[in-house]
C-alpha cells in the first residue's frame, strides 16, 4: 500500500507542476500580448503627435511664404509666425530657388 501511496503523491506533484507550468506559460503569453498592444498604441499616439506637429509646421511655413509674397517685412512676419528672422530668411531663400 505504501508503494502506491508514494506513487500517487508523486503523480499529484507532477500534475501540479504541469498545471503550474501551463498557467505560467499562459501568464507569459498574456503579458507578451499586453506589451505588444501597449507598444502598438504608444506608436500610434506618437505618430499622431508627429503628424500634428508636421501639419502645424507646414501651415506655419505656408503662412510665411504667403506673407513674403505680399512683401510684408521680415520683422513683422517673425512676430506673426513666431519664427526667428533666420528661419524666415531660410524660407525666403528656398522660395528664390
Amino acid at each position: 500500500m505504501e508503494d502506491y501511496s508514494s506513487e500517487i503523491n508523486n503523480l499529484i506533484y507532477v500534475d501540479r507542476d504541469i498545471e503550474d507550468a501551463k498557467w505560467e506559460k499562459i501568464g507569459r503569453e498574456i503579458a507578451k500580448n499586453e506589451g505588444y498592444n501597449d507598444g502598438k498604441n504608444e506608436g500610434r499616439a506618437e505618430g499622431r503627435i508627429e503628424g500634428q506637429i508636421a501639419g502645424e509646421q507646414k501651415k506655419q511655413q505656408e503662412m510665411v511664404e504667403n506673407l513674403l509674397g505680399l512683401n510684408v517685412d521680415i520683422d513683422t512676419i517673425s512676430k506673426a509666425s513666431g519664427l526667428s528672422v533666420d528661419e524666415i530668411l531660410k524660407i525666403k531663400d528656398q522660395l528664390a530657388k
